[in-house]
């Protein structure tokens, strides 16, 4: 039976502001910080984005590293005609600041700087990902976030996973950290200087305990590094090759040329022996299973453009990436193989 509650339909405003509190403590992020909920990533970033502009209305310069995320190209248009100047960071600087090589760290430091001088006098702020959503390739922010600082230019950071791997953290003051827990729920952490309101989060209905059980359930992913570089010797072929030295320990990405990634899942799925040493049904071995391939996610295909030098159509459909409880199977790359090859037996042609 529906509430009067429900009826009337009113929601305190006041409620995002408290359970944001809540949660700064929850975090043990400091007092001069601020958290508070969105109801997802893109959500997120295109509200305080836009929020910011509107309290910095004199400042008409915005920058965007393209390429590594797909929720910044939702908001450029926007900036775009209101006639801002937006300017581009090359993704393959963050990739060089990522590098394990000394020297071709040392050279992206220059080069980051170089960038930085070239900036507009008024530049609002520079949007970057911490991590790639798909493959979890990791770029260090550090040389961004402090260079940006010091000439008192706002960094909004945004971490798809980055942030199981490590605590939620402090933030520099000029920065915001809005972390992925889900498709329907992100926090931002802001900076001290960070000066951003709510458009319309603040309007919609919240529930501490609701979003206390989905960063619970998130937080349980496996990070094991160790584990990912095992996997990675025994499946060296088929491994996808990443452009970050750097990678979050939490998912294997994989390749099968000439093997379709859906029918791949459709058969792991139904593995006997996968089910048996996973102690997972058909469908919970799913959750950790996906690839881009239209057949099984009909949208992405559409929508992977924004990928800096990313995977081919035909790539796509070929690409695997595993997740969570699988990962702690010892037998996982055999596994996997043995379905590819009899795959690969079942498409062959014999007269």
């Amino acid at each position: 039976m529906t509430s009067i509650k429900q009826v009337i339909g009113l929601v305190s405003t006041e409620q995002w502001e408290n359970i944001g509190d809540l949660l700064r403590v929850q975090f043990h992020v400091p007092m001069d910080q601020s958290v508070r909920p969105y109801k997802g990533l893109g959500p997120a970033v295109v509200e305080i984005a836009m929020s910011t502009a509107q309290f910095f209305a004199h400042k008409r310069s915005v920058s965007f590293a393209k390429g590594l995320t797909p929720h910044i190209e939702n908001i450029i248009p926007f900036y775009i005609k209101e006639a801002y100047q937006v300017q581009s960071l090359d993704p393959s600087l963050l990739i060089k600041l990522s590098a394990k090589d000394s020297n071709l760290k040392k050279e992206a430091q220059s080069e980051l700087e170089a960038w930085i001088q070239s900036l507009k006098k008024d530049t609002l702020f520079v949007v970057a990902a911490e991590d790639h959503p798909i493959t979890g390739e990791i770029y260090d922010l550090h040389d961004l976030e402090r260079l940006l600082s010091d000439k008192k230019i706002f960094l909004i950071r945004l971490s798809h996973a980055n942030h199981t791997n490590q605590s939620l953290g402090e933030v520099s003051a000029y920065s915001v950290r809005i972390c992925s827990f889900g498709s329907d729920l992100a926090l931002a952490i802001f900076g001290s200087k960070f000066k951003s309101i709510g458009l319309v989060s603040q309007l919609m209905p919240w529930s501490f305990p609701d979003i206390e059980n989905k960063i619970s359930r998130f937080s349980l992913a496996v990070q094991d590094q160790q584990r990912i570089s095992n996997f990675k010797t025994n499946l060296k072929e088929n491994f996808y090759s990443l452009k970050s030295d750097q990678s979050l320990g939490d998912r294997l990405v994989l390749h099968f040329q000439g093997v379709s990634a859906d029918r791949l899942i459709d058969i792991l799925s139904q593995s006997v022996e996968l089910q048996k040493e996973s102690g997972l049904s058909s469908a919970e071995i799913c959750k950790y299973l996906w690839t881009p391939n239209a057949c099984f996610n009909g949208t992405f295909q559409n929508e992977s453009k924004w990928w800096y030098q990313g995977p081919s159509a035909e790539q796509q459909k070929e690409m695997l990436v595993v997740y969570g409880d699988l990962l702690k199977i010892d037998q996982l790359p055999r596994i996997i193989v043995d379905v590819v090859n009899w795959i690969k037996s079942e498409q062959t042609w014999t007269y």
